[in-house]
């Protein structure tokens, strides 16, 4: 998918949109939409240091399966 394609796609569509009520509703989601912050690029460096401790967690058993991830509660 190229991103500029599909930007260009919504911004035709929004343009021809005669419906309000989804105007407000495409209006309040870009509103809630945060823009992603903090992001730093990491070095192949630190992506290998990252890898291996990862590595090794898995060898140590520090890991939780799938499973458990899925049945978690996440709203508490």
């Amino acid at each position: 998918m190229n991103i500029q394609t599909e930007k260009l796609k919504l911004i035709e569509w929004l343009i021809q949109l005669k419906d309000t009520s989804v105007l407000f509703q495409v209006k309040e989601i870009m509103e809630n939409v945060k823009p992603v912050e903090n992001l730093s690029i990491i070095s192949p460096e630190e992506l290998t240091k990252r890898a291996l401790i990862a590595n090794q967690d898995i060898e140590d058993g520090a890991v939780y399966s799938l499973e458990d991830v899925l049945n978690e509660d996440w709203d508490q």
